[in-house]
């Protein structure tokens, strides 16, 4: 079983859908739908629990994030990389690689590579 919440439209304050899909297949054929509705103006998140690691306390070194505007590079890195069965999906649309790259950064806080050192904002 996989699955997938899924954060259809630019509009954050949606709710999120939670799809059941059976395997690889149903997956493949989601993909192939969000390519056929896919306006341009679109930029997809991407993230999973596949890569979970127990040994690393926040799961931060091999966790994958795809931030991608393009649906058919973003369903072909999801449909050749892994078997996603038994995984839970998280994707998520945005109108703009800000927005989705600001998510992507909270996404990722607690890693130290999160913000620069140097950095005069005096975030570390």
């Amino acid at each position: 079983m996989i699955k997938l919440h899924y954060a259809e439209g630019k509009n954050l304050g949606e709710d999120i859908t939670e799809l059941n899909l059976k395997n690889m297949k149903e997956l493949k054929d989601f993909l192939k739908g969000i390519q056929a509705k896919d306006d341009g103006n679109t930029v997809y998140l991407f993230t999973s629990n596949h890569s979970f690691d127990p040994e690393d306390e926040f799961n931060e070194y091999s966790r994958e994030l795809y931030v991608e505007s393009d649906p058919l590079i973003f369903s072909m890195l999801i449909q050749n990389n892994l078997d996603y069965s038994d995984c839970t999906l998280f994707l998520q649309e945005y109108a703009s690689f800000e927005d989705a790259y600001k998510v992507a950064l909270d996404m990722r806080e607690l890693n130290y590579l999160c913000y620069d050192k140097n950095s005069s904002d005096g975030i570390y």
